[in-house]
């Protein structure tokens, strides 16, 4: 039999290595726990890997997608132009309101292989849901549920039966949670809840095949990250297992919004870059890089194409499209996927033992763990015990600070507490 390489290493126990750790480091932490509760080892060997059929996410290859904040239509047309010129296989157009343009940008899409997302932040009409299902590439998406705990503003009778008699799509606005503070857990956990508070009041209109799309923020915590998304599918395959449909899910990977700063910003380019990696290698369907600037400067040619390029390079100079499963053997990462689904499970039935995402969100029990796990990240970067590069430290003080829009109290009455965007950084 040949030799090989390894041969020459002498194979160790975990019992093994952890005495060396423990004869190295003396009375030294060993081990740390991250905000979901998990305890991280100082090593993961192979005796904790546990061959689950299923446990990573489906090989599929990932499509770069071109974000486009809508202004006018002149330079909405000019930045699709662009983008379908220049690489991107998916056009995500984030729609503050809806007007005449739809009609515009339809047209100019119309027939093209590319496949255009319209992410509407208000309830769209029925004209134009009308317009957008009449065109083949492009899928309308809408989340009335998460609108309504996004920022508060009620949710009209009917309005959720509205949208979903006349979508194609159900979709679940899931990086709600994770931009107003919920760790990774939290957010597995709430998104499962909210998607099973659809398909309990709907999955009866539903004929055939549906297809789900779900919205997820990627943060800077690389490994976690990562699995958040290999543990969400999964979990979601498995309630979903519960329902007589045949259903596809796509998730959509984006970076988060809390944590970029507007102070030292270029280092935003480096954070999303690492977002975008995590999602990649969590298999997530469709990858939408921010421009770094996006919370403080209007869109622009520049910022559009340095974000695109950071996919265009992840794509066909590092070759992120080639290694479906990655994270398959790696004992780290499939013993964290394995704890997150258990601890975002049982926190997801909790959730409908106690009736369920819709009374859980009306009693502001949701919104009050995500408030308190941000306070307690926010409290560890203010004393320094947690570092956001580029904001509380190693960051240039010579570089100047963007102005902040100010963001309109909400003063709409409510059943219920808005969520609100919680930002880390000044």
């Amino acid at each position: 039999m040949r030799k090989t390489f390894f041969d020459d290493f002498k194979t160790l126990s975990k019992s093994a290595q952890n005495e060396k750790i423990q004869a190295d480091l003396g009375d030294s932490p060993q081990c740390w726990e991250t905000p979901e509760g998990i305890s991280l080892q100082p090593i993961y060997h192979k005796e904790d890997a546990e061959v689950e059929k299923g446990l990573t996410a489906k090989a599929s290859s990932w499509k770069l997608g071109q974000y486009i904040q809508f202004t006018h239509t002149e330079e909405c047309l000019n930045r699709t132009e662009d983008a379908l010129a220049n690489g991107a296989e998916v056009l995500y157009f984030v729609v503050e309101d809806q007007s005449e343009w739809i009609a515009d940008v339809l047209q100019r899409i119309a027939g093209k292989e590319t496949l255009a997302y319209f992410f509407f932040k208000q309830a769209p009409s029925s004209n134009v849901i009308q317009q957008i299902n009449s065109c083949d590439n492009a899928i309308l998406l809408y989340d009335p549920f998460g609108r309504w705990v996004e920022c508060g503003t009620p949710l009209l009778p009917n309005d959720a039966d509205h949208y979903i008699a006349k979508a194609a799509t159900l979709f679940v606005d899931a990086a709600i949670y994770a931009n107003a503070g919920a760790h990774a857990v939290q957010q597995i956990a709430f998104s499962l809840a909210q998607l099973n508070e659809y398909m309990t009041q709907f999955s009866a209109t539903f004929e055939g095949n549906i297809e789900i799309v779900v919205r997820m923020a990627q943060g800077s915590s690389y490994f976690m990250e990562m699995a958040k998304l290999i543990a969400f599918r999964s979990l979601t395959a498995t309630m979903l297992g519960e329902y007589p449909l045949q259903v596809e899910l796509k998730i959509i990977a984006e970076p988060l919004q809390r944590n970029k700063s507007r102070v030292d910003y270029n280092v935003n380019l480096l954070r999303t870059s690492s977002e975008m990696m995590s999602a990649i290698l969590g298999e997530a369907d469709v990858v939408v890089n921010h421009p770094y600037d996006l919370r403080f400067n209007p869109p622009s040619h520049f910022s559009d194409r340095m974000a695109r390029n950071q996919l265009l390079i992840l794509k066909h100079e590092s070759y992120f499209d080639q290694f479906p499963k990655v994270t398959q053997g790696a004992y780290f990462i499939e013993t964290l996927i394995r704890e997150l689904k258990q601890s975002s499970w049982t926190q997801f039935l909790a959730i409908e033992a106690a009736g369920g995402w819709m009374q859980e969100i009306q009693k502001n029990n949701l919104q009050e763990q995500i408030s308190l796990t941000q306070q307690n990240e926010q409290a560890l970067i203010d004393r320094g015990k947690s570092t956001v590069v580029g904001v509380n430290k190693y960051f240039d003080e010579t570089a100047l600070s963007a102005p902040l829009e100010a963001r309109e109290e909400n003063t709409l009455d409510s059943l219920i507490h808005p969520l609100k965007l919680k930002y880390t950084t000044s």
